[in-house]
């Protein structure tokens, strides 16, 4: 079992979408903590005893395995992003086991988003998932609501 965390993580190999996460997070008053190397991990160790405070953490998907949160949402499951552009075909695996361990880390809430088409793991698991419309800072803004 992972460390679990109640604040809600947001993942994705879309530094944009990172970007825009980050950006609308600051504007509404979120403190953001970021997972994105491996000195970003020991600093949230290390802090984790002292209470580290974060409304929200980023972080790429591998980032988060041995992780736990409330509620992860995965921005940018989209066609061409995820499995990554440059991956062969029969490499796909690797990037399906990522995607997988990211979803996983989710307790109680997941949320799944995409640009235009959905990757192809998307679309695998479609009729085991809600669908509702709307932008990644929506979602975000209603998890921060319920807190």
């Amino acid at each position: 079992m992972g460390r679990r965390y109640s604040f809600p993580e947001g993942v994705s190999e879309n530094e944009g979408i990172l970007d825009a996460v980050r950006r609308e997070a600051e504007r509404t008053g979120v403190h953001c903590h970021e997972l994105f190397r491996i000195a970003d991990v020991d600093l949230w160790r290390e802090q984790e005893g002292g209470g580290l405070e974060a409304g929200l953490v980023l972080s790429r998907l591998e980032a988060v395995k041995g992780f736990e949160f409330d509620t992860v949402i995965v921005c940018d499951l989209s066609a061409g992003v995820m499995p990554r552009p440059d991956t062969p075909p029969e490499e796909h695996w690797r990037d399906a086991a990522v995607v997988y361990s990211a979803l996983t880390r989710a307790r109680d809430e997941l949320i799944l988003t995409y640009v235009g088409k959905p990757s192809e793991f998307l679309d695998a698991i479609a009729d085991h998932v809600e669908t509702h419309d709307g932008a990644v800072t929506e979602q975000l803004a209603l998890v921060m609501a319920r807190r």
